[in-house]
C-alpha cells in the first residue's frame, strides 16, 4: 500500500496500492463494529485523489498511457459517496474529465475543487486552475484559471486552496486572495494554525499572529508575550503552547486577544520535542529525549512522571489525540500504544503492535509543511485517527494495514493490502 487518508466524517478510508499496472485505489467503508472493502475498477494509474470537506464526494484523479513524446492524460472522476449503499462492494469509475493538472488536488468547498495545472493562456507557466462542480456532476462542471504565473522551475512544496484564496509554498509561504490580484506574503512564518486562520512566528519573546490577507512584515493581527517558540496548536485553531526558557505557557485565542496561562511543570520543557494539542486544549501530551512523555490535563497540576518514560532501545515519538478527546495514541520507537483519556483519572496503556517502522523526525522550526511540523495535532504518516468516532488506522513496518476500534481494542480488523515504502503523503486516510 501506498498510502492512506480518512474523509472528514470518519465513514470512509481510502488507501493507494501499487500494482502491475500502477497505483491503484482502494477504499473501506467503516461503520460501527465492522469495516467494508469497497473496490474500485478505474481506467490508467492513480494520481491523486481528494474527498469533500462534507464527505459528500470523493475526486479520484487517474493518468492514461500516452504515445512516446506525448504528455499524459489526466481525468478526473467522481464518486458520489452519499449515493452508495451498505451493500455496495465495487464500483466502477466511468465519467471522466480531461485535466491539466499537475500537482496539489484538494477542495475548497463542497462544490469546488482545486489544484495547479499548466495555464492555457501562459502554457510555459503552471496557475490554479478552479473546477466549479454543480449538484448534477462533472457533465455541468466549469474550469477556470486564476492568472497568478507561477514558475515550474520552483519547486511546489505544497498548495492549500480557502474559500477566500488560497497558501502555495514554494520559495516563500504566500497568500494569494480568490481573485488573484493580492499576494500576501508570510517569509517570518514558522507555523500555521490548523484551520488556516493566521500564521505564526516568534520575536524578541513574543508570539505574532497574522491573518492571510496580512503579510508578516506588516504589525501583527494578534500578539503575546511569553513565546520564543511555538510547540503546539489545537485542530480548533483556539488554543496554542508555548515555550520560554524552559517554561510552559498555554495561549487561549479570542477575537481581539491571546491569553496566557503559565504551566508550573516540575521538569524542564526546553528540550520538548514532539507536542500535541487536544481539539478544545484539555488535554496537552509532550515528550523529549531526557525524560519521556507526558500528559497535561487542563485545570491539573502537572505531573512530575512521565507517562511513557525514554527508552534507549525506542528511540523517535508521534502521538495524537482523538477529535473527541477520549483517546490517545503514541509511537514510541517501533512500538505502537493507545489509552482511554478520561477526567481525572490516570490513563492506561494498550499495546497495538512492536512492529512499527521508527517515526520520522519532525520539524521543530522554520516554515516544515502542515504535517511535518512538531505542533501539528496529528502529523503525516502510517498511523491515522477517524476524525469523528474510535476508530484507529495503521500501517506497520512490513506496510500490512490495521484498523483497530480504540473503544475496544482487541477488536481489529486486517485488510489484504500492504502499505509501500514510496508513500510520502496521505498514506492512510479516513472518509
Amino acid at each position: 500500500m501506498l498510502g492512506f487518508d480518512r474523509s472528514s466524517d470518519g465513514r470512509w478510508l481510502a488507501a493507494t496500492s501499487s500494482s502491475a499496472t500502477g497505483q491503484r485505489l482502494l477504499l473501506f467503508q467503516l461503520r460501527a463494529g465492522s469495516v467494508t472493502e469497497l473496490q474500485i475498477e478505474h481506467a490508467g494509474a492513480h494520481v491523486a485523489h481528494a474527498f469533500s470537506p462534507d464527505s459528500a464526494r470523493l475526486a479520484v484523479l487517474t493518468e492514461l498511457a500516452a504515445p512516446a513524446g506525448a504528455p499524459p492524460a489526466r481525468r478526473l472522476s467522481l464518486v458520489e459517496l452519499g449515493s452508495l449503499g451498505a451493500e455496495a462492494r465495487q464500483l466502477t469509475l466511468e465519467e471522466e474529465l480531461a485535466l491539466p493538472y499537475q500537482q496539489g488536488l484538494a477542495w475548497s468547498n463542497p462544490g469546488t475543487l482545486q489544484f495547479i495545472g499548466v495555464s492555457p493562456q501562459f502554457p510555459t507557466f503552471f496557475t490554479p486552475h478552479v473546477l466549479s462542480i454543480p449538484a448534477s456532476g462533472l457533465s455541468a462542471a466549469q474550469l477556470s484559471e486564476l492568472l497568478y504565473p507561477m514558475d515550474p522551475a520552483d519547486l511546489i512544496r505544497w498548495f492549500h486552496p480557502l474559500p477566500g484564496g488560497f497558501y502555495v509554498m514554494s520559495n516563500a509561504l504566500v497568500f494569494v486572495d480568490a481573485s488573484g490580484t493580492l499576494a500576501a506574503p508570510h517569509l517570518q512564518a514558522q507555523a500555521l494554525s490548523p484551520t488556516y486562520e493566521y500564521s505564526a512566528h516568534t520575536a524578541d519573546g513574543r508570539l505574532l499572529l497574522h491573518a492571510p490577507d496580512l503579510s508578516d512584515d506588516q504589525p501583527a493581527t494578534l500578539e503575546a508575550s511569553g513565546c520564543e517558540r511555538l510547540l503546539a496548536w489545537s485542530s480548533d485553531g483556539q488554543t496554542l503552547l508555548c515555550e520560554l526558557e524552559g517554561r510552559l505557557t498555554q495561549l487561549q485565542l479570542s477575537e481581539s486577544e491571546l491569553s496566557a496561562t503559565p504551566l508550573d511543570t516540575p521538569w524542564p520543557a526546553g528540550g520538548v520535542q514532539r507536542s500535541v494539542l487536544s481539539s478544545a486544549g484539555h488535554w496537552s501530551a509532550l515528550a523529549d529525549d531526557e525524560h519521556g512523555l507526558f500528559l497535561l490535563e487542563s485545570g491539573v497540576p502537572p505531573p512530575a512522571e512521565p507517562l511513557l518514560p525514554v527508552s534507549p532501545a525506542e528511540p523517535g515519538w508521534d502521538f495524537a489525540i482523538s477529535h473527541d478527546e477520549r483517546h490517545l495514541w503514541i509511537q514510541q520507537g517501533g512500538r505502537l500504544s493507545m489509552a482511554g483519556l478520561n477526567t481525572g483519572e490516570s490513563a492506561q496503556l494498550t499495546l497495538l503492535s512492536e512492529s512499527m517502522a521508527a517515526p520520522a523526525p519532525c520539524a521543530e522550526s522554520g516554515l516544515p509543511l502542515p504535517g511535518e511540523w512538531c505542533g501539528a495535532p496529528e502529523r503525516a504518516g502510517p498511523v491515522q485517527l477517524r476524525r469523528e468516532g474510535r476508530y484507529l488506522a495503521f500501517a506497520d513496518a512490513s506496510g500490512a494495514l490495521t484498523v483497530v476500534d480504540m473503544a475496544a481494542p482487541a477488536r481489529r480488523h486486517e485488510p489484504r493490502a500492504q502499505l509501500a515504502n514510496e508513500c510520502t503523503e496521505h498514506c492512510i486516510q479516513f472518509q
